[in-house]
């Protein structure tokens, strides 16, 4: 069965987002330092165990970031992060 073309078009378009902001030096410290700039904490904080609720929000919206603007894996973002993949997403 073919694979309809607006679907291969949304794929290509995320693949570009993500090599773009690559391009632009976004990794995971980079993303982190963003998120940790509006959450006004620690970087380090994102990566530390527990469900205080700035944390929790800081970790999910890192995940967000990680998993649909760079293209990283949620099983690769449950492993930096000690978390389930669930958990991840």
């Amino acid at each position: 069965m073919p694979v309809p073309i607006a679907e291969l078009s949304c794929a290509k378009e995320r693949f570009e987002r993500s090599c773009r902001l690559k391009r632009l030096g976004y990794d995971f410290d980079r993303v982190a330092e963003k998120v940790s700039v509006i959450y006004e904490i620690d970087p380090d904080e994102i990566f530390q165990k527990g469900r205080r609720k700035i944390r929790a929000n800081a970790r999910g919206l890192f995940c967000y970031w990680c998993s649909s603007g760079l293209g990283i894996s949620l099983t690769e973002l449950a492993r930096k992060l000690g978390m389930t993949v669930s958990g991840a997403g």
